[in-house]
């Protein structure tokens, strides 16, 4: 096993590891990343696997084209990372030109977990098959878990992904990442309730609110929220 699956500091960035290593392994040489909070522990796995090449792209739009031309030019599957909302659906238009040109992309995008989705917070939309026909296959990636059976199960997710873009005919194939954001618990980071940051500060002298101290308050009189 790599040393980069066995140092892993979590889970999520084990699994990761695991897979972006099987991805290499089954043909894919280029990533286009797009950079983004939601993805980061996908973002770290691409740069800890040196067979892979990183290609780093602020735009995800013009990443997901230069992706279709590198698979195009190359002949071999290139993968697409970003991060949750907005940003994988800045890939469609590659995505739908990689449906009809039978070109094969790989597409990780990572998303709000389900208990955070349809609250109205912003740079959230609903993920799920937003490519709708135009991809070959789609999975929604389970929980990473530690232990080996969540790693084989990574390396056999990556194995299918590329297995199904090259098939006949080739074409883009989408995972759907909504928990790999969200690698630990609280509990795990503290051990206990008693090391939690609440309990900590209780001592902590309590802040004046500004109306307290006798300063105006700054509050809006109406709160705008972003749909």
């Amino acid at each position: 096993m790599s040393s980069s699956v066995v140092n892993a500091p979590n889970r999520s960035h084990a699994f990761t590891a695991a897979l972006f290593q099987e991805l290499a392994r089954s043909g894919v040489k280029d990533v286009c990343l797009c950079p983004g909070s939601r993805s980061t522990p996908l973002a770290v796995a691409v740069v800890n696997t040196p067979e892979l090449r990183c290609w780093t792209h602020i735009d995800e739009r013009a990443a997901a084209f230069f992706a279709l031309g590198l698979a195009k030019a190359g002949r071999a599957p290139v993968a697409l990372v970003c991060t949750s909302g907005t940003a994988a659906a800045n890939f469609l238009p590659a995505v739908v030109e990689a449906h009809h040109s039978d070109v094969p992309l790989l597409l990780l995008t990572a998303d709000r977990p389900p208990e955070l989705r349809a609250w109205g917070a912003g740079q959230t939309i609903d993920q799920l098959h937003l490519y709708g026909r135009h991809v070959r296959w789609f999975a929604e990636v389970a929980v990473p878990e530690p232990g080996g059976d969540a790693l084989r199960y990574a390396r056999a997710l990556a194995c299918r992904a590329v297995a199904e873009s090259v098939g006949a005919p080739a074409g883009p194939c989408a995972s759907h990442w909504s928990r790999v954001g969200c690698p630990v618990t609280c509990h795990e980071i503290c051990g206990s309730e008693t090391h939690s940051p609440r309990r900590a500060g209780a001592n902590a002298p309590t802040p004046r609110s500004p109306r307290a101290s006798g300063s105006r308050s700054r509050t809006p009189s109406r709160l705008w929220r972003r749909s």
